[in-house]
């Protein structure tokens, strides 16, 4: 595993509890050996420490624990060293020739800037390729790339080095097994299959919440922003798989690459932004930073947007004059990503919704009911479906969980087609330049209840 801080919160929050998680289920391959990879001097203790505070461990799991820990190793380098490389490839070739390994597959996972991409990919190929038969895969995590350039020449490098069903391109919301679920509502219930279209719903929005600010990351993300945070990838994923027509033979990501082809770029006209401001008022100390008075923010006239909403506009005879509105925001008061379906009414304050929330899994129909009493009066209710209460025997695997589970099976369906990164950064770069030249008006709000006075 290749990433920026072994320590970090990826790492410690994600990529070690769900590695732990598979191999206590038994779904790591035997002799799995797990490298870690980054700048940074660390240890094992080191980040068996970090991590101990995200991982659920029984009593009975102790030694087992101890015995995952005792398959790692740790390697300091920065990300264009080649002795950092020479490095990985020899504490692999170590531990393949120690238990006589006739064949030796390699998995390398890069959580890395975008501008190290290239060269990190250039040195595993180069150096840390195996001496015995053996798969070789690259995950690679987001951001690929800045705009439509730089991902299209970082792809071409990568098919330069490795075949495409050696590159697995990684979203982690497609890990999700409520956005996996977005495939089983939509095809295999008939109530919504033959309602889902322009005749029968009047807008689609997809809504990204989350409660805190940058906390830190302001070197990463005053570089991006918000639409190339979470927009782009994450929730045009959703966006694509709400709006795509059924697959053929079941091919997921050529379904979305063919909606995504009826998308039209994002216009500037259609997009609102913001920046977070400190509330002196908050309880919470960390409320009272806005982002420009984060110490990681270098720039203290900033103006990268910390939220966006915006509008896509698909051009085919399913969706044609139906609006899909996005909207991403940070320091907006709770943590949460809710698809909403609004379905067409002559009267709007009785229009059915279908409400998806990712976070505590939870799927809701808002219908029209009578009142009991003799006046034939309706009101709205809420038909309510959460998987803690029906599944409750039953652990719910994290977004890395699977999708690390399904590179080390060659399973690529939840994982990111190269063309629907051309498209993704074909909607989004015209919108992102304006961006970066700052054509677009900057919103500046405290909280959440000033955004929706805007919009109100």
């Amino acid at each position: 595993m290749m990433t920026r801080k072994m320590i970090g919160d990826l790492a410690k929050r994600s990529l070690y509890p769900s590695l732990w998680n598979l191999f206590k289920k038994n779904r790591l391959p035997i002799n799995t050996r797990i490298i870690g990879y980054a700048r940074g001097h660390s240890s094992v203790d080191e980040i068996r420490g970090n991590v101990e505070g995200f991982v659920k461990i029984a009593p009975e799991e102790a030694e087992l624990y101890d015995e995952f820990w005792s398959k790692q190793t740790y390697v300091s380098a920065s990300n264009s060293d080649e002795l950092g490389y020479r490095g990985i490839d020899a504490a692999c070739d170590k531990f393949e020739t120690e238990r006589h390994y006739r064949r030796a597959d390699r998995v390398f996972y890069m959580s890395l800037p975008p501008k190290f991409f290239a060269s990190a990919a250039t040195n595993i190929k180069r150096y840390a390729m195996p001496k015995r038969p053996g798969q070789v895969r690259i995950a690679v995590e987001k951001p690929f790339g800045s705009d439509s350039e730089t991902s299209a020449a970082l792809a071409k490098h990568l098919d330069s080095l490795f075949k495409p069903e050696q590159i697995f391109i990684m979203d982690h919301f497609l890990g999700y097994d409520m956005v996996q679920n977005l495939v089983t509502l939509r095809f295999e219930n008939h109530l919504f299959d033959p309602v889902w279209n322009r005749d029968n719903i009047e807008a689609v929005s997809v809504l990204f919440e989350e409660a805190f600010g940058i906390e830190g990351r302001g070197a990463f993300f005053d570089a991006n922003g918000i639409i190339r945070d979470v927009v782009q990838n994450h929730l045009l994923q959703l966006v694509a798989l709400l709006a795509m027509e059924r697959p053929v033979t079941g091919n997921i990501r050529e379904a979305k690459v063919e909606l995504l082809k009826a998308m039209r770029p994002v216009e500037a006209n259609d997009t609102v932004l913001g920046q977070y401001l400190g509330d002196p008022e908050a309880k919470d100390p960390k409320k009272r930073v806005g982002y420009r008075e984060d110490p990681t923010v270098k720039n203290k006239e900033s103006m990268t947007p910390t939220f966006a909403s915006t509008v896509l506009k698909i051009d085919n005879d399913r969706w044609a004059g139906v609006p899909f509105i996005v909207r991403a925001g940070k320091a907006l008061g709770r943590t949460q990503t809710t698809l909403k379906i609004q379905f067409k009414d002559e009267d709007p304050a009785k229009r059915d919704e279908l409400e998806i929330k990712l976070k505590g899994e939870t799927i809701s129909m808002n219908l029209n009911s009578k009142i009991p009493g003799i006046l034939n009066e309706s009101e709205k209710v809420k038909l309510n479906f959460v998987y803690a209460d029906h599944y409750k025997n039953v652990t719910i695997p994290r977004a890395y969980e699977r999708l690390f589970y399904e590179i080390i099976n060659d399973e690529q369906q939840n994982f990111v087609k190269e063309q629907e990164l051309v498209e993704a950064w074909r909607i989004f770069t015209p919108v992102l330049r304006d961006v970066d030249n700052g054509k677009n008006e900057l919103y500046f709000y405290k909280s959440v209840s000033s955004l929706r006075s805007y919009f109100m």
